[in-house]
């Protein structure tokens, strides 16, 4: 039912963002020790971890997968005292309404989190690789921000709604058709849809995803055209592989929601991870 899988999924979220947190911030500690200590710095861990257990905490309270309700019984079973959980549920009853009334201005200012985020921890893993610590550069975040958000972000909301009704309609098209029913069947399965809504999104919106990010980094660098064409010769080939193994498995994900709205908040989850990549790749010397 609705409810089950309402339960299922909200248990869920909470978990797969505590889990993503806690590997961020356990794959961090491995290597904390060879860290450069210098005064007046931050230690690439600790934004690591600060940064991951602050995107999920945020990523939760704006999730509409937290609803009251679900919240209220999720909590009693858990057996929270009854004075926190009536707080608890009141803030999310408060979130709630917020992303009822605001869903479109919820779902891009968490695209925004995201790669505010992304950029941060880009530069923190630069750092720890390097084995000194960090000063975030703040001049940096925003132009790998306004990239993300003009190459992916808004994009992909569009993507994503026109492949939901454009799907939706060959759907009704093919079981209307003179095709054998085994056909059809196999054809209008929603794994089958998925499978050619990734296929589709791999050729034609990664492809031009990731050459409009590469650019727009180069651009906003000052590197001019020349830039440009350099950024593209030098990245483009590896990032569109790794792309390509990354997002085959993580659009089936995304594809299989079964409501639209939670495509691109599933989608953020994935672009977090990929946001990271493409931040550390795009800015890392030609």
């Amino acid at each position: 039912s609705g409810c089950a899988f309402g339960r299922m999924s909200t248990a869920a979220a909470l978990l797969l963002l505590s889990l993503a947190a806690q590997a961020v911030a356990e794959s961090a500690d491995a290597e904390s020790e060879e860290v450069e200590v210098l005064p007046g710095r931050l230690a690439p861990v600790s934004v690591l971890k600060r940064t991951a257990y602050l995107y999920a905490a945020i990523t939760v309270a704006l999730s509409p997968l937290m609803d009251p309700g679900l919240v209220s019984k999720l909590l009693t079973g858990m057996h929270f005292p009854v004075a926190i959980r009536r707080v608890l549920v009141a803030v999310c009853g408060a979130l709630s309404a917020l992303r009822s009334k605001h869903t479109l201005a919820v779902l891009l200012s968490h695209e925004v989190i995201t790669d505010v985020t992304a950029d941060v921890m880009a530069q923190a893993v630069a750092a720890r690789e390097a084995g000194v610590r960090m000063a975030i550069d703040w001049k940096r975040v925003p132009k790998s921000t306004l990239s993300s958000l003009l190459s992916d972000d808004f994009p992909f909301l569009v993507w994503s709604r026109y492949l939901w009704v454009a799907s939706e309609r060959v759907v009704v098209d093919l079981r209307a058709s003179r095709l054998s029913p085994r056909l059809v069947q196999l054809l209008t399965n929603p794994f089958s849809v998925t499978l050619v809504k990734t296929a589709i999104t791999q050729v034609v919106y990664e492809t031009t995803s990731n050459s409009v990010y590469l650019s727009m980094q180069a651009l906003l660098r000052g590197g001019g055209w020349r830039g440009v064409v350099a950024e593209l010769r030098t990245k483009f080939l590896s990032v569109w592989r790794d792309g390509l193994v990354f997002w085959s498995l993580a659009h089936i994900v995304v594809f299989s929601m079964p409501i639209w709205w939670m495509q691109p908040i599933a989608d953020n989850f994935f672009t977090l991870l990929f946001n990271t990549y493409l931040a550390y790749v795009s800015n890392r010397a030609i």
